[in-house]
């Protein structure tokens, strides 16, 4: 699935280069769209086969098709790839802010390249992530209706929006780590500030967005079933994962600060 996503995200930028560029000489794209097409079909019928062959594994009436439904690997396989196309989504959002970011400013358009293509470019690459994160969503909440057994629709929505408030926050706090980097190097006499603050601006304000949504609803859950939502092992788990990142992020930070000020 990763292989065709970015086979068809690399074509989708292609196609933008095509309708943006005019410097390039005559059939530049033969051999991009070449490796393009071949990793996006290769990568497409190799996920085509093995998840149509869990399809029909669930539809069969064998004692591995029943246990198929409730096996943890396949939810498992769901929330990663959720995960991984958020993941990839959020950052070529990121580049798309960067991109608007050095319009802005009038910083980071490269020789030939027009300014709709620094921000097109990685808006267009975005929408194979997007549609797959769709599917493997309605797929995800579609499981307990489907299965008839072994999970609450309430702790699908659980883990969903706990996994994407996760990522949305380690985005969010890795982009304003770097923009407080910058302010730092800014003070510090550095005038290259607008070259290199498009993209952890972008950075945080995808992950913040993101992370604000998805914890607005945690706090309506809350709202709505306290008891329940404290008790919930999805929202222990992203307590004690946020808690311990920030702690290993603290003490790196300290031990590199105490590194360059001896």
């Amino acid at each position: 699935a990763i292989l065709m996503l970015f086979g068809l995200s690399d074509l989708l930028r292609l196609a933008v280069d095509a309708l943006t560029d005019t410097d390039h000489t005559d059939r530049w794209w033969k051999d991009a769209l070449a490796n393009d097409a071949s990793r996006a079909i290769t990568g497409g019928l190799l996920w085509g086969a093995h998840w149509q062959l869990g399809r029909r594994l669930l539809a069969g009436s064998s004692w591995w098709g029943r246990g198929e439904w409730g096996a943890g690997i396949r939810r498992l396989y769901l929330v990663a790839m959720v995960l991984a196309t958020g993941l990839v989504t959020l950052i070529f959002l990121a580049q798309t802010i960067h991109g608007l970011a050095g319009v802005a400013l009038e910083v980071g358009v490269r020789p030939g390249e027009s300014r709709l293509a620094t921000i097109l470019r990685p808006l267009a690459a975005t929408l194979p992530f997007v549609a797959l994160w769709l599917v493997h969503r309605h797929w995800l909440y579609n499981e307990p209706e489907e299965a008839g057994h072994g999970i609450a629709p309430v702790t699908v929505d659980r883990i969903f929006g706990y996994a994407m408030a996760s990522l949305g926050l380690l985005l969010a706090c890795a982009g304003l780590a770097t923009l407080l980097g910058e302010v730092g190097q800014e003070l510090a006499g550095d005038d290259h500030w607008r070259r290199d603050i498009g993209w952890p601006l972008g950075i945080a304000i995808a992950g913040g967005a993101t992370w604000a949504w998805y914890w607005i609803a945690t706090r309506r859950r809350l709202a709505s079933a306290p008891e329940a939502e404290q008790a919930s092992t999805a929202r222990r788990a992203y307590l004690l994962v946020v808690l311990g990142g920030a702690i290993v992020a603290l003490v790196v930070g300290l031990a590199m600060t105490i590194y360059q000020v001896m």
